[in-house]
């Protein structure tokens, strides 16, 4: 029996890698014999990575736009209409978009997708994050795992699921909210010194909150709702009055506040979006603000809630708000008619 178990172990460690944060740590793109750059397939496979295939050599006359972030990036695929609109605007004969996005994590990867981007020959990195700073899926305290054996038995996780399941009681005091916003902090000036030390422009994206959709914590069914603090809530609720009597002003705040507050926040806070603007201007980088273009949309500066599908996602009218405003960033840096590489 014991050696019927261990070939187990072994032929299904052969099969298939174990799910663990680490997947997520994979390069996003692998060489297959030396000539191309593909999608890591078990990325794809788990429908966290956009597929795409380049030339190693990147051809001339081409400059290569690195997309990094989570979902949201994730989704704009090869981005079509921000490489259209760079080659008419003479910035390159050819722009190929290396999606680098990848569902649900947070800063710790963009590092690493960073390092990669850059070996990939990318002219120009994009930085669009700070959703999922606090459920970030390559963060090991985003889990809980059962025991040891669990954890590194193929044999158990077939039969009763992964060893690692996604923690819905993880909540942060605010004391443990600090230490995210400063490892959040850390990793990206440590991406952009990675892009400054190969000369390579690196832009900075702001991501819009839907401020109408309450913190996902009381909505999401996954707790106990008379073990949730109640302070979020109430602030959601009092800025929903506050701007249904049209005292916009005060109600972004109190919702604003709701989502800063929540013990588990599931998109980016006030503090995120301060983070991000204060580091394109202290490292003297262009900014794709894509918050601040859908609050000057509205003449009472609410985010339009017209733009999105959930509570951070965008629908395609705001992708395009979001492409538009990547590709004046982008133009701002490069400049018309700089030519590619």
């Amino acid at each position: 029996m014991s050696a019927a178990l261990a070939l187990a172990e072994v032929g299904l460690k052969w099969l298939r890698p174990a799910f663990t944060p680490a997947v997520f740590r994979r390069p996003q793109f692998v060489a297959t014999d030396g000539r191309i750059f593909e999608t890591d397939k078990l990325l794809v496979d788990v429908d966290y990575a956009h597929k795409q295939r380049f030339a190693v050599d990147k051809p001339r006359g081409t400059i290569r736009i690195a997309l990094v972030g989570g979902s949201t990036v994730e989704e704009l695929g090869d981005a079509p209409p921000l490489s259209r609109a760079l080659v008419e605007a003479g910035i390159a004969r050819k722009v190929e978009i290396l999606n680098f996005g990848l569902c649900g994590c947070g800063s710790e990867r963009e590092v690493l997708a960073t390092a990669q981007a850059l070996e990939m020959g990318a002219d120009v990195v994009v930085f669009y994050t700070g959703h999922n700073e606090f459920v970030s899926e390559a963060n090991a305290l985003t889990y809980r795992t059962p025991n040891w054996l669990w954890r590194h038995s193929e044999v158990l996780q077939l039969c009763f699921g992964p060893a690692w399941v996604g923690e819905p009681g993880r909540f942060y005091s605010r004391e443990e909210k600090e230490g995210v916003y400063a490892r959040f902090h850390e990793n990206l000036q440590t991406a952009v010194s990675l892009c400054r030390g190969r000369g390579v422009v690196a832009v900075v994206g702001v991501p819009p909150t839907n401020l109408l959709e309450p913190p996902l914590i009381y909505t999401c069914g996954m707790y106990d709702v008379g073990s949730l603090p109640p302070e979020p809530y109430h602030h959601y609720h009092r800025g929903m009055e506050l701007v249904r009597h049209g005292k916009i002003g005060e109600g972004m705040d109190a919702l604003e506040e709701a989502v800063d507050e929540s013990p588990r926040p599931w998109r980016a806070t006030r503090r995120i979006k301060r983070i991000l603007r204060d580091l394109a201007a202290e490292n003297s980088l262009p900014l794709a603000d894509v918050d601040g273009r859908l609050r000057a949309k509205d003449p009472s500066g609410f985010p339009n809630p017209g733009v999105f599908v959930d509570h951070c996602h965008l629908n395609g009218y705001g992708k395009m708000l979001l492409l538009e405003t990547f590709f004046k960033a982008i133009v701002e840096a490069r400049g018309p008619a700089s030519g590619g590489t």
